[in-house]
């Protein structure tokens, strides 16, 4: 018992972390990579774990820092069949802890989520101090705009907001001991970090025009370079009677919009995934939850899928869930938004909704006539 439960203290585990971070610097034969990650998972996430992934299979060292829950940063020590997690609450005891790591490459994957939003810039800047390369991935707006997906007040997509926007979506509001920040002194801080940066990767060429209105100096840095989608196996028939909906819901992703449309539908509504507590649908539209991607044909086929809305109303980075429903096979609709409508004008079963998203009737009106048109035929 006094075993299992010092083990369980675990009263050694900081100097067993920091022993850890020294053995990696001592052992590493290139440039340790260090991410700056987020908790909310989704492409982002898993776009990190396959670049963890791969550092590791090349038995290299890999260490992600992430916006803490209840302590400031999160820090995840990977090496080959190890992984150590610690929590810290002090920015320098952060770095005090990386300062062995004289060799760094540092990559913003994702920074939302962060109590303090500009506290990431600035941990950037800190961390590419000493004798590192900085590589910038945009899956995210957030060096844009602090409303990372470039929602305004009224939660809507308004176009890239100028840098003398005032309004409150597009400042970082205050915290204890932070003045708000609005938004051109939100670009200045990143502006830095960007002329920092040796490249910016961008997954759409959607994304790269609204990168490069707000930062058109930057232009010879970005680096377009789309995730690569696996392609799912088993095509999906025509025919189902039910409107699928891929991948997790929030407002960003388009909760208002199908909790306005469900009651307009004469069919219902199935979401392969999650949707945020505050968006309701009632039966007979269904929520199935968590899923694996290999699942994603299958599912259409339980739930008698015959086509997809992807309700997304801000211009998505890359849209993997887009990308997913085009690989079923079935139509696809979507808002003429981001890459997502890159995605659906590129194939053959995608379709560019002409409806105001939030116009609930001709919303219903429009897929009702274009779903019945394409399920009658016999390939998209």
């Amino acid at each position: 018992q006094d075993v299992a439960k010092w083990a369980q203290s675990d009263p050694i585990a900081p100097q067993r972390f920091a022993l850890t971070i020294a053995r990696l610097a001592a052992t590493a034969t290139t440039p340790v990579p260090i991410f700056i990650g987020h908790r909310l998972g989704g492409g982002a996430e898993a776009s990190l774990q396959t670049e963890v992934k791969q550092h590791l299979s090349q038995k290299t060292g890999v260490i992600v820092i992430r916006p803490g829950g209840r302590t400031k940063w999160e820090i995840a020590a990977h090496i080959p069949n190890e992984t150590y997690v610690g929590s810290v609450d002090d920015t320098d005891l952060l770095h005090m802890l990386l300062q062995p790591i004289e060799r760094r490459h540092v990559i913003y994957s994702c920074g939302v989520g962060a109590i303090d939003p500009a506290a990431i810039p600035r941990l950037i800047l800190q961390l590419a101090e000493q004798a590192a390369t900085l590589d910038l991935r945009l899956h995210d707006y957030f060096p844009l705009s602090p409303s990372y997906c470039l929602l305004s007040d009224n939660g809507r997509y308004e176009g890239v907001p100028n840098d003398d926007d005032t309004s409150t979506a597009h400042r970082v509001t205050p915290i204890p001991g932070r003045r708000p920040m609005c938004l051109r002194d939100w670009r200045k801080l990143w502006g830095t970090v960007i002329n920092r940066a040796n490249e910016v990767v961008i997954y759409s060429r959607a994304s790269k025009e609204l990168f490069q209105s707000a930062y058109p100096q930057q232009q010879p840095k970005t680096a377009l370079r789309p995730h690569r989608v696996e392609q799912l196996p088993n095509q999906v028939m025509l025919g189902g009677q039910s409107i699928g909906i891929l991948g997790g819901i929030n407002r960003a992703k388009g909760g208002f919009v199908l909790q306005q449309l469900a009651p307009q539908l004469s069919r219902r509504l199935v979401v392969i995934g999650d949707i945020d507590s505050q968006f309701n649908l009632h039966k007979p539209h269904i929520i199935h939850g968590e899923y694996q991607k290999g699942e994603i044909s299958d599912l259409a086929r339980r739930y008698n899928i015959g086509v997809w809305l992807i309700p997304s109303i801000w211009p998505e980075t890359f849209s993997f869930t887009t990308r997913e429903a085009l690989e079923t096979g079935l139509p696809v609709f979507v808002f003429p938004l981001g890459a997502q409508a890159e995605a659906a004008d590129a194939a053959p079963n995608g379709h560019l909704r002409t409806s105001d998203p939030y116009d609930a009737n001709a919303l219903s009106t429009e897929l009702e006539a274009q779903f019945a048109e394409l399920t009658s035929r016999d390939t998209p």
